[in-house]
């Protein structure tokens, strides 16, 4: 990319849902001492290591790697890499250090959600949570209960290969959420943040706005997604216009929910199509589910029930009021 940092995109597994299987971006930062910020999923620590000697550096030249998330395709390699600094947010200073218990919560969660949809939707059965099963086993393997890490908070500074990254906390997209800028190189790794498009998961809606909100007041140049193509020119721009598209769904699909939709019905009404796979719909659902709850939280609609049979868009009052309180 340029003299400062190299991208190496990581292929993940076959056979994962669409949502889950875009590639991932790890990025080496060139210097005395060479560092990385990410280590990717554990499924791709072979295809690291290739990558790696192919940029003239092999893995017992890294000193420090730095994560912009508890992700397991951010943080899940760690595991890899005994020999190495690993920062990590943790407001805390203790999470997440028992790395399979989180995940293990994770997995918890999106078999329980499965559980729910197979009990109610008459298109799914028993034998669909397969593909769940199949799903959790290859994306959450399990993790050491004892990850060794160096816990940072926001406006911590840390030395990367040529770059000094002020950790800055942003909520939102995942657990222990992170941007890592360098203000003199214009530089941001904006982790899990989409630069186009409805991000593919967040953990909190209203987080996410505010966190973005902060992002596009800083000076960017080179934006540096964990997914998709990086941007070398107006990063800045690119933060703007993302959090335009947002502010944009969120205001639009009150329009879209006649007839009251439950999720499910939002759904496959906004792609156009029925999900098959189990495992692809339990991601959409929590892609979606998010910001419907959020419209509901801001009273920009109303909802009628509860769990996955709560239809959205009932007898809304004011389809003018404010996402969020400024």
């Amino acid at each position: 990319m340029t003299e400062h940092i190299s991208r190496i995109e990581l292929s993940k597994p076959q056979g994962l849902p669409s949502l889950a299987s875009e590639p991932t971006n790890v990025y080496l930062l060139h210097g005395e001492a060479p560092a990385l910020v990410n280590a990717g999923h554990p499924s791709q620590f072979d295809e690291l290591c290739r990558a790696l000697r192919e940029l003239d550096v092999e893995i017992a030249d890294l000193e420090r790697i730095v994560y912009t998330s508890w992700n397991v395709e951010v943080l899940g390699a760690a595991a890899n890499l005994p020999n190495v600094d690993h920062f990590v947010f943790s407001p805390d200073m203790g999470e997440p250090s028992d790395f399979e218990a989180h995940l293990e919560a994770r997995r918890a969660e999106i078999r329980s959600l499965a559980e729910r949809v197979v009990a109610q939707e008459e298109s799914y059965n028993e034998e669909d949570l397969e593909s769940v099963d199949a799903y959790l086993s290859a994306y959450y393997p399990p993790m050491p209960s004892n990850l060794r890490f160096i816990p940072v908070r926001s406006g911590h500074v840390v030395a990367a290969g040529s770059f000094r990254l002020e950790v800055m906390a942003t909520p939102g997209p995942a657990a222990g959420h992170v941007a890592l800028y360098d203000a003199q190189k214009h530089t941001l790794f904006g982790g899990d943040f989409s630069a186009s498009g409805l991000p593919a998961h967040m953990e909190e809606v209203q987080a996410y706005l505010i966190s973005l909100e902060r992002l596009q007041k800083l000076q960017v140049d080179t934006l540096l997604p964990n997914r998709g193509k990086p941007v070398k020119k107006r990063g800045d721009w690119t933060l703007r216009r993302a959090l335009r598209f947002l502010n944009n769904f969120m205001n639009s699909a009150p329009a879209a929910m006649h007839n009251a939709p439950t999720v499910i019905e939002f759904i496959e009404r906004d792609l156009g199509h029925h999900i098959d796979d189990l495992a692809e719909l339990v991601l959409q659902l929590e892609r979606y589910r998010a910001p419907m709850d959020e419209l509901v939280r801001a009273r920009m609609i109303d909802a009628e029930g509860e769990g996955l049979a709560r239809r959205y868009g009932v007898d809304v009052e004011d389809d003018r009021a404010p996402l969020r309180p400024k």
